[in-house]
């Protein structure tokens, strides 16, 4: 309900900007599913039957959220859509081992200029207290979110050329049963 009253409230205040902005999201949401869903959806099944023990879903979500925006540091609606695998090794007592990843695409800025990412993350720690290790990405200026590529179709194409390296690295982790060792926070790019 509280979304279709902000997207009331946001055709109210400028009925031709709401427009084209969710008609831009849209389509840039409907490009990534088609070119990665049916891939995520194969992928995930195979994973299930090569590793019983797994715990594994596809995953889609889209949401709102605020941002700071620079210089005068008001506060900015934002979208974003992300699509995925997760995987959860089923770890008897061990609460601080690395047991939750995921292959995610996730797109940003959707109502403004879509940016793009995608990699395989660990979830560390606690739930109160999680950290996060990412194992491979598709870029390597993952960190910093203004720094992530334009969504444009030649990025797009070049995600779905690498992608199959990224579900690699991701059987890797499955296979391996945690994070790489020494844990580091600059993963390599997939080439």
């Amino acid at each position: 309900m509280l979304d279709k009253l902000t997207q009331i409230s946001d055709y109210v205040n400028n009925p031709v900007k709401s427009f084209l902005g969710r008609q831009m999201m849209d389509t840039q949401v409907e490009q990534v599913e088609k070119l990665f869903l049916p891939s995520l959806e194969r992928f995930a099944a195979e994973m299930q039957r090569k590793f019983s023990a797994l715990r594994i879903n596809v995953w889609r979500k889209t949401s709102r959220f605020n941002v700071r925006c620079s210089p005068d540091g008001t506060m900015v609606e934002d979208q974003a859509y992300v699509l995925g695998v997760k995987g959860i090794i089923v770890r008897p007592n061990n609460s601080n081992t690395a047991d939750n990843f995921a292959l995610s695409v996730e797109l940003i800025n959707l109502t403004s200029t879509p940016r793009v990412m995608a990699g395989v993350m660990w979830t560390c720690g606690t739930r109160h207290h999680p950290s996060f290790l990412m194992e491979a990405a598709f870029r390597s200026n993952w960190k910093s979110r203004a720094n992530w590529p334009e969504a444009t179709p030649s990025v797009l194409k070049e995600l779905a050329d690498r992608f199959p390296k990224l579900s690699l690295a991701f059987q890797s982790a499955v296979e391996r049963g945690g994070p790489p060792s020494g844990g580091s926070q600059s993963s390599p790019e997939i080439t």
